[in-house]
Order: C-alpha cells, then sequence, then structure tokens
C-alpha cells in the first residue's frame, strides 16, 4: 500500500486573507481555511508538485485547491477545483483532486504514527461533483 506525501505548505498572510474574503453571501468559518497545507497524494518524488485544500466552499462553489512546487514557500496557484469523484466498494471517496497522479485516497496508508504527526485528516470533508472534464489554467 502506498503512502500519502504529506509535504506541508504554511499560507501566508496575504492568501489567508483573499481566502477569508472570496464573496459567496456566506461568512467563512475559521474551520473553512487552512493555514496549514498538507498534500493529499499519493508519495510522488517524480512531480514537485503538491495539493491540498486550502478552503472549502459553500455549495453550489467548488473547494478552493492550493498547488505549490516543493521547496517554495507560497502556492503558485490558488483556484476552485472539483474533488476525485473515484469512490471504493464502501462508498468512501478519494479526497484528492479531480484528474489526479497517482493512487485514490481510501487505498493510501494512513498508519498511526503518521496520523500522530499530522493533526489534520488526510482527506477533505467534502466534495463537489462536477459533470464535465475539469481544466486547469495557470495564468
Amino acid at each position: 500500500m502506498a503512502a500519502v506525501c504529506g509535504a506541508v505548505l504554511r499560507l501566508g498572510r496575504p492568501a489567508l486573507v483573499w481566502l477569508r474574503e472570496i464573496p459567496t453571501g456566506v461568512p467563512a468559518l475559521p474551520s473553512d481555511v487552512s493555514e496549514v497545507l498538507r498534500c493529499v497524494l499519493e508519495t510522488h518524488e517524480a512531480t514537485p508538485v503538491h495539493w491540498a485544500i486550502a478552503r472549502y466552499m459553500p455549495e453550489p462553489y467548488g473547494d478552493i485547491w492550493a498547488r505549490w512546487y516543493s521547496g517554495y514557500d507560497e502556492p503558485m496557484q490558488l483556484s476552485e477545483w472539483s474533488g476525485c469523484l473515484a469512490a471504493n466498494d464502501s462508498g468512501e471517496l478519494c479526497g484528492g483532486p479531480a484528474a489526479h497522479d497517482g493512487g485514490h485516497g481510501y487505498d493510501l496508508l494512513t498508519d498511526d504514527k503518521r496520523a500522530a504527526r499530522l493533526p489534520h485528516p488526510y482527506r477533505p470533508r467534502r466534495f463537489t461533483a462536477v459533470t464535465q472534464q475539469d481544466t486547469l489554467i495557470i495564468s
């Protein structure tokens, strides 16, 4: 069984302010915005890009995901992105971003020792379903 990457990125004040002030008509709760991000992908030494949810959004919006490079102290992108819709036989959703590389979250090793070092759960708490293929545009 493969392991979760768990790479860490601490968001700076400008990113946190932007995330908290996204206009949705519903104020962001403190638990909606993550100050410390942990990559939810399978360990991925071949690619230096990490993914984590930075802000859980109310419906009908998609959650805001952060993408960052190993060794950098700020995200290269914060954008609305859908969660992976893959589910196992028990109905547990993957927890990764749509169209991610590597294994699905429900197949990744999350042993007690690793979980004790990472206080937040590996998997996001909810997902936004989509009916069309997502496209990532980096500007």
